[in-house]
């Protein structure tokens, strides 16, 4: 007696063929393995934008802002890595990768090319590692941007953030009482510039302006060691970055003991007063590494001084002069910023970090003006004025930053961040305990009175006419617009 067995041939057939597969693909699991490491040069620390792959592979990967690498999937066995940095003599490097498991390389030290770099000795040795690291950092990027070092910063004379980044293709800056003051990208509204510290967007305040354009001038730039000029637009950016992005990088916890001290001063020839800058910079990491802090400060304080005029025309009939005012102003200016930053590695998968900064600019300034009014509403008048104020900007945050790595292919980062920017009037000048603020003008106007340099003129054709003519136009005119050829110079 038999007993009918049904078999169905094609799933038989599927099912052997998933065993294989997930047989084979645990095999070539178990037969690869990932290799890590760190560059660094003895002189200027971590390497970012170094190319690192594995020889006859064609495996490769770029360094981080730190110099760090990690290859994945490598093929068990010895395997070689080549190792390029623009600069640097290339490397080659031997490696064992063991099968499911993460070969470790530690710091890898690349050793400087001197045909390709050279030393310029000058009373001392020129470090070209900040620069370096700004050049590889362009070359990588995969979006349009323009990486400025803090050496580069520090070629010129630059006193906050505006002018820091004047320097780069595609920048124009709005100066104020001889300063970087606003930025715009590619010719665009300054509005239309992101501005970011550590990724972050910052909020804005002016005394003025109503928009998103930021004030440069609250954040000096030796609080900054690199500007990363971004023109490409990326879904990552903030929405309203339409003529570009400005990321300020801080300074961060080092990888080996900084001390730096910088003074200098001026002179204002036209104020007849002096101008000073001092800045200092230390930082350290503990012996085990783990532990890294910097801590920066600086001051900036400046007399100024300037003497300007504006003339208004009355209409597009004649070239009569409405008003012509004639300014002379002075006052000192100071701003003082701190910037912090430390970071802890509990190991090599969990680290924290925070950065802290602040900004303080004060703007004591006045202002003469004698203003002649030829034609307006209130008359012909002579308006004599005298303006004081001191203007306060401030801008202080910062943020904390945790990062777990929980594997070789995950990564997960959690960051808090809070800016505050502020804009405001000090207290009344002539008294400072009155806690009033604004900014004060006195003004003296005169009665209503005849210029006896005033000229009558057509006012249909702007040519000489009579006093007795109807469509006379009396008004005050300079130089060759005067119908007569003597205006007034």
């Amino acid at each position: 007696m038999f007993k009918k067995v049904n078999f169905n041939f094609l799933a038989g057939i599927k099912s052997l063929c998933l065993v294989v597969l997930l047989f084979t693909a645990i095999t070539v699991k178990a037969q690869t393995g990932n290799v890590k490491g760190q560059l660094q040069a003895s002189a200027i620390g971590g390497l970012p934008g170094a190319t690192v792959q594995i020889k006859n592979l064609g495996i490769a990967v770029f360094t981080d802002e730190k110099g760090y690498f990690e290859l994945f999937k490598i093929p068990a066995g010895n395997q070689t890595l080549t190792i390029t940095y623009l600069g640097y003599n290339t490397k080659e490097v031997a490696a064992v990768i063991k099968p499911g498991e993460t070969t470790s390389l530690g710091i890898i030290l690349l050793e400087e090319n001197a045909k390709q770099l050279g030393t310029v000795v000058v009373d001392g040795t020129f470090d070209q590692g900040s620069e370096s690291k700004a050049i590889n950092q362009t070359k990588t990027s995969p979006v349009v941007v323009t990486i400025i070092s803090a050496q580069s910063i520090g070629k010129l004379p630059t006193r906050n953030a505006a002018e820091a980044v004047r320097r780069a293709a595609g920048v124009s800056v709005q100066s104020n009482k001889g300063e970087g003051s606003f930025v715009s990208l590619r010719g665009t509204p300054i509005d239309w510039t992101a501005t970011l510290v550590n990724g972050d967007r910052l909020p804005v305040a002016d005394e003025e302006n109503t928009s998103r354009s930021f004030e440069f001038e609250v954040l000096p730039s030796d609080l900054i060691s690199s500007v990363s000029v971004t023109r490409t637009v990326t879904p990552d950016m903030e929405g309203d970055n339409i003529g570009g992005l400005i990321n300020f990088q801080t300074w961060q916890a080092p990888d080996k003991r900084i001390l730096k001290f910088n003074i200098n001063g001026g002179w204002n020839f036209l104020a007849g007063k002096p101008l000073g800058q001092a800045s200092a910079t230390w930082g350290n990491r503990s012996k085990d590494g783990k532990f890294g802090f910097i801590l920066n400060a600086t001051y900036y304080g400046r007399n100024y001084a300037a003497d300007a005029f504006r003339c208004a025309y009355s209409n597009n009939y004649n070239q009569a002069i409405a008003s012509f005012e004639l300014k002379k102003y002075n006052g000192f200016r100071s701003t003082v910023g701190f910037n912090g930053a430390w970071e802890y590695k509990f190991n090599d998968k969990f680290k924290v970090s925070s950065n802290l900064m602040m900004g303080y600019m004060t703007d004591n300034k006045q202002q003469k003006k004698v203003r002649y009014n030829y034609n307006d509403g209130s008359g012909k008048r002579v308006r004599l004025q005298s303006i004081h104020g001191l203007l306060v900007r401030q801008m202080y945050g910062g943020d904390l930053n945790f990062e777990w790595k929980a594997n070789e292919r995950w990564k997960v980062n959690f960051r808090a961040a809070s800016y505050y920017n502020k804009f405001s009037y000090g207290n009344v000048p002539f008294k400072g305990k009155d806690p009033r603020n604004g900014y004060f003008f006195v003004e003296f106007i005169s009665p209503l009175m005849y210029y006896a340099d005033e000229d009558f003129i057509d006012y249909r054709t702007g040519a000489a006419a009579s006093v007795n003519d109807p469509g006379v136009f009396i008004g005050k005119v300079i130089g060759d617009d005067n119908p007569y050829g003597t205006g007034d110079n």
